[in-house]
């Protein structure tokens, strides 16, 4: 996100019903994906002093 001054990484294991925040704070989040992480959402939302924007959501999918 442009002019972005903190990110804030999310995950959903519910459909996104509910979000949880991921320990990455980064413009860029990198994790290693598992099985049993198949199927969860993330987003992540940018923020700075003119307020906030929540990116596209996308689903994790793990195969073997």
């Amino acid at each position: 996100a442009t002019g972005a001054d903190s990110y804030q990484w999310q995950y959903s294991k519910n459909g996104g019903s509910t979000w949880l925040n991921c320990s990455g704070k980064a413009a860029e989040f990198r994790f290693t994906a598992t099985a049993a992480l198949n199927g969860r959402l993330y987003r992540c939302v940018a923020a700075n002093t003119g307020g906030e924007t929540v990116s596209n959501t996308v689903t994790l999918t793990v195969t073997a």
